[in-house]
Order: C-alpha cells, then sequence, then structure tokens
C-alpha cells in the first residue's frame, strides 16, 4: 500500500479511536465501536489495517476494563 494509502487507514482508525477514548463497556457502545472497525477493515481490507484495528481495539478493552474497575 502507498504511503497515502497508510495514512486514510491511520486517519480512519484514529477518528474512531478519538470518538470511543473510554468506553463505558455498555453492550450498545461496543456494538457501535465494532461495526466501525468492521466498516474501517471492508474500505481498506489488507493485514495491515486489521492489524491496527485489532491492535485499538485490543487497547479500547483494556481502557474500558480499567474504567470498570475504578
Amino acid at each position: 500500500m502507498s504511503t497515502q494509502g497508510d495514512y486514510e487507514i491511520f486517519s480512519a482508525v484514529w477518528k474512531s479511536c478519538r470518538a470511543h477514548p473510554d468506553p463505558s463497556g455498555t453492550a450498545a457502545e461496543w456494538e457501535t465501536i465494532i461495526q466501525e472497525a468492521r466498516e474501517i477493515h471492508e474500505r481498506y481490507p489488507t493485514e495491515f489495517c486489521k492489524r491496527l484495528v485489532l491492535c485499538v481495539l485490543d487497547e479500547l478493552e483494556r481502557r474500558s476494563k480499567e474504567n470498570a474497575l475504578t
């Protein structure tokens, strides 16, 4: 993928991450987050995009669990 393509992937993932900086853990919010992740990967069906999206989902899950403990 080109540098422009990488930039577009990072931008799409960043926008989604920024929209959900500290997920509350509700089912509705996670449905939204997962749907956004699917849409990003459908738009950019590359291994790089898949790994980036999964990494961000892991981080959002970690934050959600951390928030549940506080």
